[in-house]
């Protein structure tokens, strides 16, 4: 049986032809943008964090058994860990209004037609929930998801609006309570990206006053790595809440069962394309979040899959650790009623 995740059903909502490429062929690109390397290294950072719920004077050892798998450049590296220490001072122990009870919480469960109950005989629904906590307070259980983003997150803005409608959050709402954690939505913790590191101002662009000195906002050598991370210290110390927003997101049962249903149709249609052996390509997924698309040449035919930065993965679904999926997917095929897709 195959595997979805949140990941690939958006990639196959984003286009089907890029859908193909990385979960049909399973290959990628072996360069991979800063945003995805930083979003990595701060995940990697936060799972240590909600494991001990501290960092205090190991933020060093912290930061650096959870880079270690995922090295960063040294502007990285500085962005990571200034935003680790500001994390853990808004939301350590001294704030603690929350239990861990999992991290990286993974799940299997069968695809499931919420109209009939029916069982997928081709989909398994597969993901990894960054942690599941308790509220101290009441006891409630939640989902926990954390997201890093370069966007406006102050309440209202549009960040928080999408959220209203994430498919990951009813995934994992879902896949949650499937798994026993009978959760009352998700504790959704978004960390602004710090702004980028000075660097010198290229020779020809360089304009110079008449004391020989250069304008305001140049500079004849990039910022050190030190000076960089105490700056970014220090901005998010005058402003933490620009930085961390955290926000609780609930899903109605029916909203739930909506978006299943959704999942299921989108099974189908993925089925449908594989049967067809057609799979049809979405210009305007060409240039989302301003870079071109890593399968841009592929499509325009310009390139083949045997090129050097072409590379065919070991794993399709990299962020899954795929403990005991086999024994789940043989076990689900067990289940009662099994149907398509």
């Amino acid at each position: 049986m195959e595997i979805l995740t949140n990941t690939r059903l958006k990639e196959f909502r984003r286009c089907p032809q890029r859908h193909f490429f990385l979960y049909e062929l399973g290959i990628d690109t072996v360069s991979r943008a800063d945003a995805l390397i930083l979003g990595i290294g701060i995940h990697e950072c936060l799972e240590i964090w909600w494991q001990t719920h501290k960092v205090g004077a190991n933020i060093r050892d912290l930061y650096t058994t959870a880079a270690v798998a995922h090295p960063l450049s040294p502007e990285l590296a500085a962005q990571c860990e200034a935003m680790i220490v500001g994390y853990d001072a808004r939301y350590g122990p001294s704030s603690d209004f929350f239990v861990t009870i999992a991290t990286e919480k993974e799940f299997c469960i069968p695809l499931r037609n919420p109209k009939s109950n029916g069982q997928s005989r081709t989909y398994m629904l597969s993901g990894k929930i960054d942690a599941i906590a308790q509220r101290v307070s009441d006891g409630a259980l939640f989902i926990v998801e954390h997201k890093s983003s370069s966007s406006d997150i102050s309440p209202g803005s549009e960040y928080w609006q999408r959220l209203t409608l994430d498919e990951q959050v009813s995934i994992y709402i879902y896949a949650a309570r499937q798994i026993g954690y009978d959760v009352q939505g998700c504790v959704y913790d978004v960390l602004m990206k710090p702004p980028k590191r000075n660097l010198a101002t290229p020779i020809g662009k360089r304009k110079y006053k008449k004391d020989g000195y250069l304008y305001a906002k140049q500079r004849a050598e990039d910022e050190s790595i030190d000076d960089y991370t105490l700056r970014i210290l220090n901005l998010i110390k005058d402003d933490p809440s620009k930085y961390y927003r955290r926000g609780i997101v609930s899903r109605l049962d029916s909203e739930i069962e909506e978006f299943m249903y959704s999942v299921w149709l989108q099974a189908k249609m993925m089925t449908a394309y594989r049967h067809e052996n057609t799979h049809p390509k979405d210009s305007g997924a060409c240039y989302m979040y301003h870079r071109q698309c890593q399968f841009f040449d592929l499509c325009c035919n310009t390139a083949s899959v045997d090129d050097a930065r072409f590379y065919k993965k070991d794993k399709i679904h990299g962020e899954l650790e795929g403990e005991n999926t086999n024994a789940i997917i043989k076990e689900s095929k067990k289940l009662d009623v099994i149907c398509a897709p």
